[in-house]
């Protein structure tokens, strides 16, 4: 994005394996990258909405603020999985948005299950640091999960970034980055 290049920006290749008449969806491959893409849009609609509250409100601001409200609404549907009539009572109160499930895991080895449903359901930075899970006898950043340690980098990481900036950096990661999506399906066994 800083060098200027037109080129998307590849994010990798998920494999998604396809039930129930394709009404449920299981991740079989990119965990990890899903998981860190969701992070980084909670974090990226949280700087958002702040630029918005920043931004002057003059005629000069008005491109800024309609780029920012855009790739909000864009990003709230991401996350909440509502429609656009959805949007604006989402937006009144991120504590009671209709969340649904935004990736379930399934993972035999993860012991922190619910955590990036939690931070996902939090309407802030700061909620999200009460209500997720501490590890025992851990001290400082270590005492968090990684859900929570990677949201936290990059919150503070686009904290850092202009209402400007913000709106650039989210134009690329929602316009210009690209993944590959396998589907497969179960055969039917006869």
């Amino acid at each position: 994005m800083d060098s200027g290049g037109t080129d998307s920006y590849f994010f990798g290749t998920i494999i998604i394996n396809c039930q129930d008449n394709d009404t449920k969806l299981s991740l079989i491959d990119g965990q990890q990258r899903t998981t860190t893409f969701i992070l980084l849009c909670k974090a990226l609609l949280l700087r958002i909405i702040q630029a918005i509250k920043e931004t002057k409100k003059d005629e000069e601001s008005e491109d800024l603020t309609y780029g920012l409200m855009k790739r909000r609404d864009r990003i709230i549907q991401i996350l909440y999985k509502v429609s656009d009539s959805q949007i604006l009572s989402v937006l009144k109160d991120l504590n009671s948005a209709p969340i649904g499930q935004v990736l379930e895991n399934n993972s035999i080895n993860e012991l922190y299950k619910n955590e990036l449903q939690t931070i996902i359901e939090s309407p802030d930075f700061d909620l999200a640091e009460q209500r997720v899970e501490k590890i025992k006898y851990k001290q400082k950043d270590n005492k968090y999960t990684n859900f929570f340690k990677n949201f936290k980098f990059f919150h503070t990481k686009l904290e850092e970034l202009s209402p400007s900036e913000a709106n650039v950096f989210s134009e690329y990661i929602l316009d210009k980055s690209r993944l590959l999506k396998y589907e497969v399906g179960m055969l039917n066994r006869l």
